[in-house]
C-alpha cells in the first residue's frame, strides 16, 4: 500500500474511528495465519503419505515466508506495547 500510495483512512475527522479502514486491517492481519495453514497443508499431507517435506519447494517458501512476517508483526506489537504493559507512565 506504501508503494502504491494508497491510504485508507483509519480514523474520521471528529477522531472516531472508521470502522471500514479498521475492518480492512483487522482483516488483512487475520488472513496471515490463514494463508499460512493453507500454504503448508499440501507439505504436510505429502509428508504423512511418506513423502518428503522439499517435494514441494514453493509451498515450503511461502509458508516460510509468511510465518516470518507473523512473527515480526507479532514481535513488533509486542515491542511497542511492552512499557504500557509494565506500568510506565504516559506509554503511549
Amino acid at each position: 500500500m506504501v508503494v502504491l500510495g494508497i491510504e485508507f483512512p483509519f480514523q474520521s475527522p471528529a477522531n472516531q474511528p472508521d470502522i471500514p479502514g479498521s475492518l480492512i486491517a483487522i482483516g488483512a492481519v487475520l488472513l496471515l495465519p490463514v494463508a499460512l495453514v493453507i500454504s503448508r497443508a499440501p507439505v504436510v499431507r505429502n509428508k504423512r503419505r511418506g513423502g518428503r517435506w522439499m517435494d514441494f519447494p514453493v509451498n515450503v517458501l511461502l509458508a516460510g515466508m509468511i510465518l516470518v512476517v507473523l512473527l515480526l508483526l507479532v514481535g513488533g506489537f509486542i515491542a511497542d506495547q511492552y512499557p504500557c504493559w509494565v506500568g510506565v507512565p504516559n506509554c503511549d
